[in-house]
């Protein structure tokens, strides 16, 4: 198993890019802040594709830094999408929120920022308590996630058949990248 996930590691990024651009192209069909919030996803998404392939096909060529500034870039940019997203459902379906759907979007969007500033901070700059900071910041958005698949807009739970496995992939495929990342940083930073 441990040699599986050392094969598909490199590969990551385009899996996460194709399955979040199939999940939201029909989004661009939308009117409204649906079909922003998808030209934002196949635009995020393109980005991890473009990231992906050029780090599978140059990945000797290219300078640590470059990749570390490509990786940030994609993991703190989906924090960002998430956050619109939660914002965007937040103003579209307000009417329809009951208590729990009010915590999960405002902590969703709250994490989301939070989760990105640090992370941002964290990648670029050599300070162990802001890497610490970013790296509890990328558990609660990963949390943030979870209630995600597990909740649905309103706040009531989500059958298990009514879960959508596409997003669920695409969640698990982004926490391993993100998780990745920390332990590449952390380790770089001992």
């Amino acid at each position: 198993m441990k040699k599986l996930q050392e094969i598909l590691k490199p590969f990551l990024p385009v899996i996460f890019g194709a399955l979040l651009l199939l999940f939201y192209l029909n989004w661009l069909s939308y009117a409204g802040l649906g079909l922003v919030l998808g030209i934002l996803a196949v635009i995020l998404a393109a980005y991890n594709l473009a990231v992906g392939i050029t780090s599978v096909i140059m990945s000797d060529k290219l300078s640590p830094s470059a990749k570390k500034a490509l990786s940030a870039v994609s993991v703190g940019s989906f924090a960002v999408f998430m956050f619109l997203y939660f914002l965007f459902i937040t103003i579209a379906g307000a009417d329809g929120f009951g208590p729990n759907g009010w915590v999960i979007a405002l902590l969703g969007m709250i994490v989301s920022l939070f989760m990105s500033a640090t992370y941002f901070a964290g990648a670029f700059a050599n300070v162990p308590a802001l890497k610490k900071l970013s790296q509890l910041a990328s558990l609660l958005f990963v949390l943030v996630l979870i209630l995600k698949v597990l909740f649905d807009a309103t706040g009531d739970p989500v059958n298990l058949g009514a879960i959508n496995v596409v997003e669920f992939a695409i969640y698990f495929i982004y926490t391993n990248i993100l998780f990745s990342s920390i332990a590449a940083d952390g380790a770089k930073a001992e």
